[in-house]
């Protein structure tokens, strides 16, 4: 009976936390300047720099994680809503920036930035059990 138990772990509000809290400190990370890749490009940089927005991400991603241990806490609800508020707020500024863009990878990025927090929302929002496999 050991599979039905690890099942309901892994459905759990506490793997949602930490899930979002690396994929979102990783977004951050990305945005370093410390990081050899290509530099960042995104609408929001000219309202902040870089390197603001990408300690911001950090924060809420490591934020995200500590409340893991108490998903079900207001603390985790601040986290959450962050969370939640930064992804929406890169995908609608990139879905905006495709309108007058020449290429297309404002509109499919956006995508990603908004399919997080929908699944996220939906997934923990759901209020059941996980049910094993029979």
């Amino acid at each position: 009976m050991a599979a039905p138990n690890l099942i309901r772990r892994i459905g759990s509000d506490a793997v949602a936390f930490i899930i979002l809290g690396i994929e979102t400190a990783y977004r951050g990370a990305i945005m370093s300047p410390a990081v050899p890749i290509e530099p960042y490009q995104h609408p929001l940089l000219s309202e902040l720099p870089a390197q603001y927005w990408s300690w911001i991400w950090i924060g809420i991603g490591a934020a995200t994680l500590a409340v893991a241990v108490k998903p079900r806490s207001r603390v985790a609800l601040l986290a959450w809503s962050l969370v939640m508020a930064l992804h929406v707020a890169f995908g609608v500024s990139l879905l905006m920036d495709s309108l007058t863009a020449a290429d297309d990878y404002p509109a499919l990025a956006s995508v990603s930035y908004l399919t997080i927090p929908v699944l996220a929302c939906w997934g923990i929002s759901r209020k059941q059990e996980v049910t094993p496999p029979k």
